[in-house]
């Protein structure tokens, strides 16, 4: 065809020729679809343009989209095929948009289900975090109560060890005669200790890791026997050349303490040696610091007394040693 269109003036390279006024338009410039056209057969030379078609008329309406009116005089099966092809092309965003539509309601209805799911799982989690909530004041209770608990039973466990001694530093060797030893300790720190004074005698593990030898346990019969016998030994520093056994390194006689006890000694002899203190002792199984002689003497009873050693001193000391 290669003429203009007579509508956006290009070339028709494919097109439609109006009978009426001979121009050429596109397909789309002409209010025609290809496949439209092709279907009119024979009738392809009678078609006409919109604007020869509209000439005189009035504007008319099909299935309330506008169309162009056709003279009752030139109304045939070819106009009549043309205006629904206008109409069925000005349908198509509508149909298309009636398929989103549908696809929305769709997604819509998924995410009610989900919306739905997600609402009941949400009221599940309300009701758990409800229940942990009026546990957490029940918990914190229990925790309290359990703490009073292991003090008082580390009290009564450091109390049944009163007369007990613990003494690190002898060699350990088979078929040893533990009373002979404990005697000879006795005479060495001139407070003898005969076998009537003792309730019972062994080795027991010991806590520290660079030691082979268990330490001794010697439990006596009287409790003021213990403390004399306990503080003549720290009057004087021996060895186990002293008492007739090898060894040349120093023998420490302390009072029994409970394991919770030794780890609390531990930990305030830490923070003693951090924060300068002079004197960290235990006397009648309980433990003591002093920065130095002038300042107040310091009670470490339980793990947050510990703070006190890390704290400024006050000025009245909080306990007074008999």
């Amino acid at each position: 065809m290669d003429k203009p269109c007579s509508r956006c003036e290009e070339l028709v390279g494919d097109g439609v020729c109006c009978c009426s006024c001979l121009q050429s338009f596109h397909f789309a410039c002409g209010g025609i679809t290809e496949q439209g056209y092709r279907k009119l057969g024979e009738r392809k030379s009678q078609w006409r343009c919109t604007t020869c078609k509209s000439a005189g008329k009035s504007s008319a309406k099909v299935a309330g989209i506008p169309v162009s009116p056709v003279p009752e005089s030139t109304l045939t099966l070819e106009n009549v095929m043309q205006e629904l092809d206008k109409i069925n092309l000005k349908l198509l965003p509508i149909l298309n948009l009636a398929d989103d539509v549908r696809i929305i309601k769709k997604d819509v209805s998924e995410l009610k289900t989900v919306a739905k799911t997600l609402t009941s799982q949400i009221s599940l989690l309300e009701e758990k975090v409800k229940m942990v909530e009026d546990l957490k004041d029940e918990i914190g209770s229990l925790k309290v109560r359990v703490g009073v608990l292991e003090e008082e039973m580390n009290f009564k466990d450091q109390w049944l060890r009163a007369n007990n001694v613990e003494i690190k530093g002898i060699p350990q060797k088979a078929s040893e005669n533990l009373f002979d030893i404990v005697g000879r300790i006795g005479t060495t720190i001139t407070y003898p200790i005969t076998k009537s004074n003792i309730n019972f005698v062994t080795r027991i593990p010991s806590r520290d890791k660079g030691s082979n030898s268990k330490s001794i346990l010697v439990s006596f019969l009287n409790k003021y026997t213990k403390e004399d016998f306990v503080a003549a030994a720290r009057q004087k520093s021996f060895t186990p050349l002293d008492i007739g056994l090898q060894g040349s390194h120093r023998i420490y006689v302390n009072d029994h303490l409970t394991a919770r006890n030794k780890q609390l000694l531990t930990k305030a002899k830490t923070l003693a040696t951090e924060n300068n203190f002079q004197f960290v002792w235990v006397k009648h199984s309980k433990i003591y610091a002093r920065k130095n002689p002038t300042s107040p003497v310091l009670t470490i009873t339980r793990e947050s007394d510990l703070s006190k050693l890390s704290a400024k001193p006050n000025k009245q000391p909080d306990l007074a040693l008999n």
